[in-house]
């Protein structure tokens, strides 16, 4: 993104186990994640309910990967909505 310029645009819940929290996108506005999706290769957009596993190579803890959301580079791994469920009365 541009210093200063560009947001991400994108909210987020945190969700899944406790042992493998992860944030849920919960809606997508003006930002780097729609241009990316604008442009992003047939499969590889990120609609909403994906899964954010990591960022910036931290996983496994929520705050951490909320706080490198606000870097500069931002570098995310991401599961589709259909790949990624939780049931929360399980736990799995």
């Amino acid at each position: 993104r541009r210093e200063g310029a560009d947001r991400l645009g994108f909210g987020n819940v945190a969700a899944g186990p406790p042992t493998a929290p992860v944030l849920v996108i919960s809606w997508i506005r003006e930002g780097a994640l729609a241009k990316w999706n604008e442009t992003a290769p047939d499969g590889q957009g990120v609609p909403p309910q994906s899964a954010i596993v990591s960022v910036n190579g931290i996983s496994g803890d929520v705050q951490g990967m909320r706080e490198q959301l606000r870097e500069q580079v931002v570098v995310m791994e991401v599961v589709a909505p259909d790949r990624w469920r939780y049931n929360h009365e399980i736990g799995i």
